[in-house]
């Protein structure tokens, strides 16, 4: 019996020792802190107490090693350009699999820093980064323009993404602008305040569901210490002058960051547009429209973070737009009989957009599971008010009768608020996110259309409307990933609960409307190898429509046209699939497929017994929409040189009724390129190109486009300073031409905005501008835990 005992200990001790001897399988990558690049060929060393085992990261960054047992081990990672890496992790598993996120290295000569500079275009798991502050071609840019050259980025009637209707969000919370006031909005915002845009064509549930794909712009913010700054000034010319200058400071320590920035742009652009309209075999119109627009904007920002101790802090964000734009149009009209009608418009239009953001965000328990409450306001108060002078001229140019006049104020309030809780935390091996959110919407508009009659102006009150429209959306959502092996997983579950109202105080029409949806979402990445990883998502998403569809108001295009919106409007639920392949960080290919429920389609009538077309908003039946996509990010002679080019086919289909015409489909391409150049220590330039193919959908058939753009930076005074020229659509190419083809309307339509600029943009760095590294390491350790399986 004791020979039996001390067998079984022996054997217990033994297998122990065994177990204990088995080898850890480590396996990882090194990447960018910022981008979450590869770093390829990183030198990497992993210690614990007299032991150490370097190695080397292949060129795809990734590296693997066997440790002989479990414990608390060191890891060093060292990468030129980089600071180094330094962090003890405790190791349990037989397999575990972390990243190192590196940051760039800071450095002075000669008191001048040196900062190593981004990419143009980083590409990560869940959203394309365009890093715009690189591009020499954004300087003396507004955003909009800035938008429209991202890859995979359209504008057919809006923002598209991939074929794909975008929500603009602004430093992560919604922009809440849609159409023409997203447009203003963004045009009106310089391209120097911002960062970079990040482009998510998948969002998660975390994500409103309210649009398909995600465009987030990322304000520009100095995160160095002490005091310091940015000044700019520019100038350029088109078919007139254009200027823009602007200050930014901030100031930084250890727990209170406090920051502003003030921007002026004054530009004024041309537009020639013409359009056909068959109104009948023998009854055709043709317009000639000549529009200069004058357009100044003030954009400002003031916030301030506060540390409240190593887990809290809290902040406040001011931030806002206030422009006004004058625009002189004439538009002739050549009637049948070769009679004609010349008719002249004055605008002003004035806009001010207030966004306040207040935030609270700690840490909880000894997991660090993270809390954020925020708090947001909007206001959009447009004043807008035109005059319409209307001339009638025979088929021998002479002029007969007395001209009409009429004009209208189209008056605007929106406001929103919005309250939101977002909690994080880890368990069962499993990262959780959740959150909350509560959005109040209301809109108050009043158009006062007034018709001159002899010496006094007397209102239409056929055309006159006040509308009041409410919105209220509640949400909430949960997300879970984790990762099994080769296999990064993600699923997640969000339901809202919209109520919407509708009332005409003018018609005395009410319409109400409440409806809950749930959207889930999963995506599924698997990593094959270290160059080589495919990927599968699905979500579902809605498309609420934008205020000004939902408003009823008669808005003048031109003599013979005007749009108007339709309150009675339902928003479009869609289901999305997409499949993806990555290749070396270098190949991205993928292909999707969404089906899209009551679609919004834009609709156009004639108004009785009138030449009059009036544009306008309905659901039809479903649509269909298939969309392949390849691209190839490269870098060459050692990163003097880094390309990007993108190629996307999209094929839509409306399925409506053959009486409505907007049965019709066809397949579009969209092809760019953007490359840089490192021509030495001092020189950069950029080349851009894109080219959109014909395209067919709904109403619509839109005719090719392609521009062209180039831009050049060199830095001066020491490296505090650039100066940089750019030209924008060398060959004044960028024209949107397109017909329309719905119930009894037929139009072409030839839109020659002005495009080719010249600019030269001057902007100084000031103060302090060494990196705060502290805060760089607590970053890095947060993202490594989160990234570790255990």
């Amino acid at each position: 019996m004791k020979k039996s005992i001390l067998f079984i200990a022996l054997l217990s001790f033994v297998t122990t020792l065994f177990a204990q001897q088995q080898p850890i399988l480590l396996k990882g990558r090194v990447v960018d802190s910022l981008t979450q690049q590869p770093l390829p060929f990183a030198a990497i060393q992993i210690s614990q107490q007299s032991k150490a085992y370097p190695c080397v990261a292949n060129d795809s960054g990734m590296f693997q090693i066997s440790l002989p047992d479990t414990g608390s081990w060191t890891f060093a990672a060292n990468y030129m350009g980089y600071n180094g890496y330094a962090q003890t992790v405790s190791i349990q598993q037989k397999t575990t699999t972390l990243d190192l996120l590196l940051s760039r290295q800071v450095k002075k000569l000669n008191g001048v820093e040196v900062k190593a500079s981004q990419p143009y275009i980083a590409v990560q798991r869940d959203k394309i980064v365009v890093n715009i502050a690189q591009s020499p071609l954004a300087a003396g840019d507004n955003a909009y323009q800035a938008l429209k050259r991202a890859p995979g980025v359209m504008d057919q009637q809006g923002l598209k993404l991939r074929g794909k209707t975008v929500t603009v969000y602004i430093n992560g919370r919604p922009s809440r602008l849609s159409g023409q006031e997203l447009e203003n909005y963004l045009s009106a915002m310089p391209a120097n305040t911002i960062e970079s845009l990040e482009l998510m064509p998948n969002p998660s549930a975390k994500y409103e569901a309210d649009g398909a794909a995600v465009i987030n712009i990322v304000l520009a913010k100095n995160k160095s210490l002490g005091t310091n700054g940015t000044v700019n000034i520019g100038a350029g010319m088109g078919n007139h002058l254009l200027y823009n200058g602007g200050v930014s400071l901030n100031y930084r320590d250890k727990v209170l960051n406090v920051y502003g920035s003030y921007d002026y742009m004054n530009r004024t652009t041309d537009a020639t547009n013409t359009a056909t309209r068959t109104i009948s075999k023998n009854y055709i119109i043709q317009d000639q429209q000549y529009a200069e627009n004058d357009l100044q904007s003030h954009t400002y920002k003031l916030g301030f973070d506060r540390t409240i101790d190593k887990r809290s802090s809290f902040g406040a964000l001011l931030r806002g737009n206030i422009r006004t734009k004058d625009q002189t149009m004439a538009n002739t009209s050549h009637l049948p009989n070769d009679s004609s009608s010349v008719l002249d418009k004055v605008n002003h239009t004035s806009f001010q957009t207030p966004a306040v953001n207040v935030y609270f965000k700690t840490l909880l328990g000894k997991q660090k599971n993270e809390l954020m409450l925020n708090g947001d306001y909007y206001s959009y108060d447009k004043k807008a008010n035109d005059k319409l002078t209307t001339s009638y001229f025979d088929a021998q140019g002479m002029g007969y009768g007395q001209p009409s006049q009429v004009r209208y104020q189209s008056p605007a309030n929106n406001q929103v608020f919005s309250f939101s809780g977002d909690y994080n935390f880890k368990a069962f091996k499993t990262t959780f996110e959740s959150g909350v959110k509560s959005i109040f919407t209301k809109t108050d508009n009043n158009l006062i259309w007034e018709n001159f009659d002899a010496s006094n102006w007397k209102e239409d009150a056929l055309r006159s409307n006040h509308f009041i429209y409410k919105e209220n959306v509640y949400g909430a959502y949960l997300t879970a990933a984790r990762t099994f092996h080769k296999f990064d997983m993600q699923a997640g579950l969000r339901v809202e609960h919209t109520d919407n109202s509708g009332n005409s105080l003018t018609l005395q029409q009410v319409h109400n409307n409440g409806y809950t949806n749930l959207f889930p979402s999963l995506s599924i990445n698997f990593n094959q190898s270290e160059k080589q990883q495919f990927s599968f998502s699905y979500s579902r998403k809605i498309e609420r429509f934008g205020l000004d569809i939902v408003n009823p108001f008669l808005v003048y295009q031109s003599q013979y046209q005007y749009s108007k919106g339709n309150p009675a409007i339902k928003p479009t639920l869609s289901d999305n699939l997409e499949l993806g392949w990555t290749y070396n960080n270098s190949w991205m290919a993928s292909i999707g497929y969404g089906h899209f429920s009551d679609v919004l389609a834009e609709v156009y009538h004639r108004e009785d017994n009138s030449a009059i077309t009036i544009g306008s908003y309905d659901n039809v039946a479903s649509g269909d929409q298939l969309m392949l996509g390849l691209s190839y990010y490269k870098g060459f002679l050692k990163g003097k040189i880094y390309t990007v080019t993108s190629v996307n086919t999209l094929y839509a289909k409306y399925n409506a009724p053959a009486s409505s015409q907007l049965d019709k489909s066809g397949i579009g391409a969209m092809a760019s390129n953007n490359t840089s150049f490192k021509l030495d220590g001092n020189w950069k330039a950029e080349i851009n190109t894109a080219y959109t193919s014909p395209l067919k959908f709904g109403a619509y058939d839109f005719r090719s486009q392609f521009s062209m753009g180039v831009g050049i930076t060199r830095s001066v005074l020491q490296k505090k300073g650039s100066l940089t020229l750019n030209v924008s659509d060398i060959f004044n190419t960028e024209k949107r031409n397109y017909s329309i083809l719905s119930y009894d309307v037929a139009a072409i339509f030839r839109n020659s905005p002005e495009t080719r600029f010249v600019k030269l943009v001057f902007n100084y760095r000031f103060g302090n501008q060494q990196v705060k590294a502290a805060r760089a390491r607590r970053t890095n350790i947060d993202e490594v835990k989160q990234r570790m399986q255990e």
